[in-house]
């Protein structure tokens, strides 16, 4: 039999549950460390860790974002050849902005939440 251990849907579904747990460890760690008072290395380190967080949980969704553009765009009709490679090499940037806007909207939420 050749069948994979996990589905690649499944693995993405549980790529994501592990980081929102680990998004929610570093709030819980933050409110911890604040409740504490933390030293300024702490928090540099926990800011450094969301940042992390947030990129690996960014950067596989704009991939995945970008591979079902790029199948939608080769299976239109009446696009030519040309104006397809256009249109993808042109959606990268923008997808670039869009993760961009995203990490900075989590962290907001970050520091904005856990106290």
């Amino acid at each position: 039999m050749d069948k994979k251990l996990i589905s690649f849907s499944n693995g993405i579904k549980l790529y994501y549950i592990i980081v929102a747990a680990v998004w929610v460890f570093l709030m819980i760690r933050k409110s911890n460390l604040m409740t504490q008072g933390a030293s300024t290395a702490q928090q540099q380190s926990l800011y450094v860790a969301v940042i992390t967080v947030g990129i690996l949980a960014i950067v596989p969704a704009l991939i995945l974002a970008w591979r079902g553009l790029y199948r939608w765009i080769s299976k239109a009709p009446d696009v030519t050849v040309p104006m397809r490679r256009f249109l993808l090499i042109i959606s990268i940037p923008m997808l670039l902005v869009i993760g961009y806007m995203v990490e900075l909207i989590l962290i907001m939420i970050f520091v904005g939440l856990g106290g």
